[in-house]
C-alpha cells in the first residue's frame, strides 16, 4: 500500500467522522427545537384551559343574572 492510498483512506475517515459529527449535531438541534415546541404547546394548552374556564365562569354568572332578572320580571 502506498502512502497516497493511506492518505486517501485517512482523508475518507476524517470526512466520514466530520459528516457523522454534523449529522449528530443536527439531530441534537432538532431534539432541542422539538423540546421547545412541546414546552410551548404545554404552555398554550395551559393558557387555553384557563381561558375556557374563565369564559365558562362568565357565562354561568351571566346566566344566573339573566335568570334573576326574569324571576324579578315575572314576580317570582
Amino acid at each position: 500500500m502506498e502512502w497516497k492510498d493511506v492518505l486517501d483512506m485517512g482523508l475518507g475517515a476524517v470526512a466520514f467522522v466530520a459528516f457523522l459529527k454534523l449529522v449528530f449535531r443536527d439531530m441534537a438541534d432538532l431534539r432541542q427545537r422539538l423540546e421547545r415546541l412541546e414546552d410551548q404547546a404545554r404552555r398554550q394548552n395551559h393558557y387555553l384551559s384557563r381561558l375556557v374556564n374563565a369564559v365558562e365562569a362568565q357565562a354561568l354568572r351571566q346566566g344566573l343574572r339573566l335568570r334573576g332578572v326574569k324571576e324579578v320580571q315575572n314576580g317570582e
